[in-house]
C-alpha cells in the first residue's frame, strides 16, 4: 500500500530520530529498514561484532502539550511546502522556539511559515560557518543583537514573526530537518507513573509483533524537544515501581531519548550505558 503524504513525512521524521539514536550510542548503521510492528529493523556494528535489533519507537507527550505539538505540525509542513519557493538553500535546516504561551492559530501557520523563510532568505549569506542564531527577542544576549536589529527594523514586514517566533537557530548542514520548542522555562520533568504506563502499554504490543530473527527488541521513548516532551530531569523516574515494570516488559532495552539536546539514558537494563 502506498503511503500518503502524512505517513510518509511521519516515518521520515521517525526514521532521522532513530538515525541519530544510534549515532549517539556510537553503533554504525549496515542495514535500517522501516517497519511497522515494529518501527524499524537495524543491523548494527558496535566492537566488530554485529547485532539484530528491532525497534520500537514512541513520543514522551503529555495531553497538555498536544495542542502545541498540532500547531507545529501544521506550520512545519507549509516550512517544507515553502521552502523551495522562498528559499531555495536545500540544506536549511532550522531550531524554532515560540514566545513563551504565545502560539499561532493554526489559519495563520502558512502565513508565518513564509515569513519565516522570507527572514531567512533575506539574510541566508550570513549563515556562512554551519550554525547562526536569529533572535526575535530581547538584547540579553549580545551574541544575538544583530539579529534583533535586523528583526526590528523590519517589524512591519513580518508581524507574525514578531508576534510568535522567539529565537530562530538556523543551520546549513541539516537538509530539510524543521524542529521546535516551546518557551524555555517550560521544560517538564518526567513522570516515572507516564513511563510506566508507556512501558505496560508497549509491553502489550510487543506480543503481537513480528520480531523476526532479531537478537534484541528495543524501545525507544522519544522527547520530541518540545514543550510536552521535553525530558529534563529524568533522574526523578528512578523508581522501584517503574523498574519493575521495565523488567517485565519483555524488551531487551528501554531509552530515554532527547534528539534535540542530543541526550539519552537507559531506563532497562540497569547499568547499560546511554
Amino acid at each position: 500500500m502506498t503511503m500518503n503524504v502524512n505517513s510518509r513525512r511521519k516515518k521520515e521524521k521517525e526514521r532521522r530520530i532513530i538515525e541519530r539514536f544510534l549515532d549517539h550510542l556510537d553503533f554504525k548503521i549496515e542495514d535500517l529498514k522501516d517497519g511497522e510492528k515494529p518501527d524499524f529493523r537495524a543491523t548494527l556494528r558496535s566492537n566488530g561484532k554485529s547485532l539484530n535489533v528491532g525497534i520500537e519507537l514512541t513520543e514522551y507527550a503529555r495531553p497538555a502539550g498536544r495542542r502545541m505539538e498540532a500547531i507545529w505540525d501544521e506550520l512545519e509542513k507549509h516550512l517544507e511546502k515553502y521552502q523551495p519557493k522562498y528559499c531555495p538553500l536545500r540544506n536549511l535546516g532550522g531550531f524554532i522556539t515560540f514566545k513563551q504561551n504565545i502560539f499561532p492559530p493554526k489559519r495563520l501557520c502558512p502565513f508565518l511559515a513564509r515569513e519565516i523563510l522570507e527572514f531567512v532568505a533575506e539574510h541566508v549569506d550570513r549563515i556562512t560557518d554551519g550554525r547562526t542564531s536569529l533572535s526575535m527577542g530581547s538584547r540579553d544576549n549580545p551574541l544575538i543583537a544583530t539579529w534583533e536589529d535586523i528583526a526590528a527594523a523590519n517589524s512591519s514586514r513580518y508581524p507574525n514573526l514578531k508576534k510568535y517566533i522567539g529565537s530562530m537557530k538556523m543551520c546549513n548542514t541539516l537538509p530539510g530537518c524543521w524542529s521546535c520548542s516551546g518557551a524555555k522555562t517550560e521544560w517538564i520533568d518526567v513522570l516515572p507513573e507516564e513511563l510506566i504506563g508507556i512501558i505496560n502499554r508497549y509491553a502489550n504490543k510487543r506480543i503481537r509483533y513480528h520480531w523476526g530473527l532479531a537478537d534484541e527488541m528495543w524501545l525507544v521513548i522519544h522527547g520530541g524537544g518540545s514543550v510536552h516532551s521535553a525530558m529534563s530531569r529524568p533522574e526523578k523516574a528512578d523508581t522501584a515501581e517503574l523498574r519493575s515494570a521495565a523488567e517485565k516488559s519483555g524488551y531487551d532495552c528501554i531509552y530515554l531519548y532527547e534528539e534535540f539536546k542530543d541526550w539519552c539514558r537507559c531506563l532497562w537494563p540497569p547499568g547499560l550505558a546511554g
